[in-house]
């Protein structure tokens, strides 16, 4: 089985979805991928199933060609924004060969979307004969646009849940006789995220509450050198996707503070990793990996005192509650992994569905 995987930026999770699928499945992997982000400088060794290509090596006609040598069972396209990659996809499609368009986002109902859905049957629908979206949220966006209900899956996103619940088992007897306080953040340090708002509500929180509780932030972005100093909050910079593990075993809860995030599989990782988690609602994967009081705490409000409410209500439990809530965010983590992603790919490729 040949794989031709069109990609944007590439991430460690995806990465760890792909190996496990050739892995298993005894499959020949070809990827095109995009420029790193300077924001997130991945770094990834070669693997031994997987030929790689770069995007800018090739135009629209010279990706075609591409992917006529390489003759895939199966192509898997990120989104459509790279409108070459559209080209390949509407190629191999007329051959009948499985395109799986996967995408994150969200069915708003704008005027640009209600646009896509009237659009839908004379692109997207001559382009993708399969759509693999993240979330609750997305499925919406693909029924809308006029795809059955059989060629929509659910579940895009995988983090490598192995790694972090390795990390949860092997930390879990030391945070059973002291529980970290630590509160913690990874992402990027940009508008969309929120974590000044964050860094605010924490800093005020800490004048209204007496609490032992301190906030560690990772991640880069240019919002990143303009936070006031503060004894309770430490700035780290962009971590590698190995490390990311280590980061669970010395924390307490994870937060991801964005107001609307199209999903985040940093909250499916750290809650594999056993964290409580605090998210907004308007956080894709908390459709997922939250149950308010079960797991870890919904934001109730888009703004700062939103914030603040969560946090105080993480910052009131006891150690042994934490230690249950996270026990919830490892169960509610397995309902996606690696192996799940391999044979969901695995079933559209033998066109089982």
């Amino acid at each position: 089985m040949k794989i031709l995987v069109l990609y944007s930026e590439m991430a460690g999770y995806f990465l760890a979805c792909i190996r496990r699928y050739a892995e298993v499945y005894q499959a020949e992997v070809h990827i095109v991928r995009w420029k790193v982000n300077a924001e997130a400088p991945f770094q990834f060794q070669d693997e031994n199933a997987i030929t790689w290509y770069e995007r800018d090596g090739y135009d629209a006609k010279g990706l075609v060609e591409l992917g006529k040598t390489i003759n895939p069972d199966l192509v898997y396209v990120t989104g459509w924004i790279d409108k070459a990659y559209l080209k390949v996809a509407a190629h191999f499609f007329k051959q009948a060969v499985p395109v799986i368009g996967a995408f994150d986002t969200k069915w708003r109902g704008d005027f640009k979307q209600k646009i896509a859905t009237w659009i839908s049957p004379f692109v997207f629908r001559q382009q993708f004969s399969h759509v693999w979206v993240s979330g609750l949220h997305q499925y919406e966006y693909a029924r809308r646009l006029g795809f059955p209900r059989n060629v929509i899956q659910i579940g895009m996103y995988s983090a490598d849940t192995p790694r972090f619940e390795q990390v949860y088992q092997e930390s879990l007897a030391q945070k059973q006789k002291k529980y970290p306080h630590t509160l913690l953040f990874v992402g990027r340090f940009v508008e969309m995220k929120r974590v000044e708002e964050l860094a605010q509500a924490f800093r005020e929180l800490g004048q209204e509450m007496r609490h032992d509780w301190k906030l560690v932030l990772v991640g880069n972005g240019p919002l990143r050198d303009g936070f006031p100093k503060h004894d309770k909050i430490e700035i780290r910079g962009f971590v590698q996707p190995e490390l990311l593990p280590q980061l669970a075993a010395n924390a307490g809860a994870f937060i991801l503070s964005s107001f609307d995030e199209p999903w985040g599989v940093a909250m499916h990782e750290f809650a594999a990793a056993g964290l409580p988690i605090i998210a907004c609602e308007g956080s894709g994967a908390s459709t997922a990996f939250l149950r308010h009081g079960y797991n870890g705490f919904l934001i109730p409000e888009t703004s700062v005192a939103g914030i603040k409410t969560a946090l105080r209500q993480l910052f009131s439990k006891s150690d042994a509650e934490l230690l249950q809530m996270g026990d919830g965010s490892l169960h509610l983590s397995r309902q996606i992994s690696p192996d799940t992603w391999a044979a969901t790919l695995h079933a559209i490729a033998q066109k089982a569905f």
